[in-house]
């Protein structure tokens, strides 16, 4: 099956025909077998790390905190802490 989307990143559910796309800030949920797009939402960083955490959640890492999102619930996703100041991902330019 293909679909016109552009996506930096994506990632399939292990059990269903789910898939989770981000495209920088944006994440948007579709059901592959019903072919329709279940939610969407927006973060507040750039998702460094993202991950299926359970049948309805997926846990996203930003640079500055740790939400988990269930994507079948129309709310946006949920902060659960921030991350601490050692772990925050800095981003630098090298110079040749």
């Amino acid at each position: 099956m293909w679909w016109p989307i552009n996506a930096d990143s994506a990632i399939m559910h292990w059990s269903k025909m789910i898939t989770a796309l981000k495209v920088q800030r944006t994440l948007q949920i579709f059901d592959l077998s019903q072919r329709q797009k279940l939610n969407s939402a927006v973060v507040n960083g750039d998702v460094v790390f993202w991950k299926w955490i359970s049948e309805t959640n997926l846990g996203l890492v930003t640079d500055t905190s740790v939400y988990h999102w269930d994507v079948f619930n129309p709310t946006p996703p949920v902060k659960v802490f921030d991350r601490y100041d050692n772990l925050i991902v800095r981003r630098f330019r090298q110079k040749c």
